[in-house]
């Protein structure tokens, strides 16, 4: 029997069912995620599981006043080589995020990529142990078996009173209390994957593309223990939507292990897509694309997605030259819903020298503050009189702890004078053969060193990358 029928009939009424055993009793909890962990303590499976988004599957569309929802079928695989937690009345089971983003072209006609939506999280429970992405070695409802696959329809996913918040849930240790907080709730687009109408509308954004995105996180599998193994735990696929923003279908297919800001660089090959890997911490994705406007001016776009870092982001730098020209300036983040406690207010952003930053709150001054936390893309944007070239853009975290910032190979403009060359590791005006060897001579752990081009705190695979993209002589 194929198995994404079988879980689209029971639908709702499956939820209702299982309402009974993941639900816990009423409550606000509009409190900062706690970085006490004294509940129920994750109790490994043994070995090294890992868990793919391996298909996004149907929809259902919801609709109130100046809202719509939508919510999305997701089917994980375990790729791994031992079995998953998935243990339905306790904190040892994955939870489940649903995105949408939009790439639309900004006032100029050049596009842009952001995030317009968000959901609570679907509590996982008795993972099925099918075979739909190979030879499923099942262990029972409590584990997710190696090869095996357990889907979760759109209905199933869209049940509002399952549904537990974002804010206790810390992505990089996959720590979460239990049962979630459970704060009263009305309308059909409360706690589901919320967008405003206005974001959808075809008059609104012409010819825009929308994509959907599905995040696990998993106590038993976290950036703790293996930071390349969670990093594929989120997948996207492109959503096909009518002229009023209902979602009618997909385009192509499920784009499996790789974060929805992917689709920008899928869309536009120019876009410069930096990975930076935080050891024991999680992964952050920085996007940034430069359009020259024809008139001696370039608009700078640059996207910034935290996928599970939980310290999270708190300011954006940008180096400029203290005699080039800006305006322009610009921000753009998701809203949060439904009792989520973070602020909404827009990053304020300042021209100091030869810098140009945003920032929220410190983490001193408001632990809610509006800092890019899990699951979420900011964006940041301006126009220069100069044109662009390779150089690096420096990420504040939001929370204490170690490393303060880390830096991320960015497009900047040109008149910036760094007095630095992205991949030149053995400082000869050029990225050639003898950076590789440096570079492969370094590799691990190297706090500081010319060759942590990304600046995270580790010589891989990442900064490799860096060195191929930036190959030839410094600019």
């Amino acid at each position: 029997m194929n198995a994404k029928p079988f879980v689209a009939a029971i639908g709702l009424a499956t939820a209702a069912v299982a309402v009974g055993q993941i639900v816990g009793g009423p409550g606000t909890g509009r409190t900062a995620p706690s970085t006490s962990e004294t509940a129920i303590a994750v109790q490994p499976q043994g070995g090294n599981p890992d868990v793919l988004v391996w298909d996004i599957y149907g929809y259902v569309n919801f609709s109130q006043g100046d809202f719509r929802a939508y919510s999305i079928g997701t089917e994980s695989c375990n790729v791994g080589d031992a079995p998953l937690a998935w243990f339905a009345n306790n904190n040892q089971h994955p939870v489940i995020g649903q995105n949408m983003y939009r790439l639309a072209d900004g006032p100029n006609g050049h596009p842009r990529f952001e995030q317009i939506g968000q959901s609570w999280l679907k509590h996982g429970f008795c993972a099925l142990d099918l075979s739909d992405c190979g030879t499923c070695q099942g262990t029972g409802c409590n584990t997710l078996g190696v090869g095996c696959s357990d889907p979760y329809s759109a209905s199933l996913n869209a049940n509002q009173s399952s549904a537990g918040p974002k804010w206790q849930v810390n992505p990089t240790t996959g720590f979460f209390p239990y049962p979630p907080a459970n704060p009263s709730y009305s309308g059909a687009v409360a706690r589901r994957l919320r967008v405003a109408n206005s974001d959808v509308s075809s008059s609104q954004h012409p010819n825009a593309s929308f994509y959907m995105e599905a995040q696990y996180v998993c106590p038993d599998e976290n950036p703790t223990v293996d930071v390349l193994n969670a990093r594929n735990n989120v997948s996207w696929r492109r959503a096909q939507l009518n002229f009023a923003g209902q979602m009618s279908g997909y385009v192509g297919v499920t784009q499996v292990g790789d974060a929805a800001i992917h689709a920008w660089k899928a869309a536009d090959p120019q876009v410069r897509l930096t990975v930076v890997t935080l050891p024991m911490e999680g992964t952050i994705h920085v996007a940034s694309r430069a359009y020259d406007n024809g008139d001696g001016t370039w608009d700078y776009e640059y996207a910034v997605h935290n996928q599970d870092v939980h310290r999270s982001v708190g300011t954006f730098t940008v180096p400029v030259d203290v005699d080039a020209a800006v305006s322009g300036e610009g921000f753009a983040d998701v809203d949060y819903h439904s009792g989520e406690p973070f602020s909404s207010t827009d990053w304020a952003n300042t021209r100091a020298g030869e810098t140009l930053s945003w920032a929220t709150e410190s983490h001193a001054q408001n632990v809610n503050a509006n800092a890019i936390r899990w699951g979420t893309l900011y964006n940041f944007r301006f126009t220069a009189n100069a044109g662009p070239a390779d150089g690096q853009v420096t990420l504040g975290m939001f929370m204490p702890g170690t490393p303060e910032a880390v830096a991320a190979a960015a497009f900047v403009p040109s008149e910036v004078d760094s007095g630095t060359c992205p991949g030149d590791v053995d400082g000869d005006g050029g990225v050639g053969f003898g950076d590789i060897l440096q570079l492969l001579s370094a590799w691990g752990d190297c706090q500081g060193c010319s060759e942590d081009i990304n600046g995270d705190g580790s010589v891989s695979f990442d900064d490799l990358l860096s060195i191929l993209s930036a190959y030839g002589p410094c600019p």
